[in-house]
């Protein structure tokens, strides 16, 4: 998931690799999925999805 949420802001906001992750972790602790980070999606049940 971490891959995921990190292109975007790499791509398209121009961040480093660094805040990117970073900020994905931020959001993935908020809301309650940093544990999964390294799952892939279709690893997460239909909820987390």
């Amino acid at each position: 998931m971490l891959k995921n949420i990190t292109d975007a802001q790499i791509h398209v906001l121009g961040r480093s690799k660094d805040e990117a992750e970073h900020t994905a972790m931020q959001l993935l602790t908020r809301v309650g999925l940093s544990a999964k980070a390294a799952n892939y999606p279709c690893e997460l049940s239909g909820g987390q999805q």
